[in-house]
């Protein structure tokens, strides 16, 4: 590698589209999922071979709104419920890594 080890990868991407239900169209669906959720499983998988070899470590920043829900903003919480998910698998994997990988989600709110 040109720069070194990769040590850590934070995954904070995300776009936030106020749209209930009956206005989401599959593009804004899309839209959201491919930022939100897609961007952090390819960045991930692309990282993991880097992240194994130096120890390192993965977050994920999401929104508490994955688990809460707000009925304006359905796309974006299915997305970050998505990430909370994805996070939770991809930590019992860490564990199966020889030496295990730290994995975490950060989740908070925004006042």
């Amino acid at each position: 590698m040109k720069f070194g080890t990769l040590d850590i990868m934070v995954n904070c991407a995300a776009i936030c589209l106020v749209d209930p239900l009956l206005e989401v169209t599959p593009d804004r669906w899309d839209q959201v999922f491919d930022v939100n959720a897609r961007g952090a499983f390819l960045f991930t998988r692309l990282a993991m071979p880097a992240l194994i070899a130096a120890r390192g470590a993965v977050v994920n920043v999401s929104s508490v709104a994955g688990k809460t829900g707000n009925i304006l903003l359905n796309t974006n919480d299915v997305a970050e419920g998505t990430n909370l998910y994805f996070t939770q698998i991809r930590a019992r994997e860490a564990l199966n890594v020889a030496p295990p990988l730290a994995y975490n989600s950060v989740t908070g709110q925004i006042s």
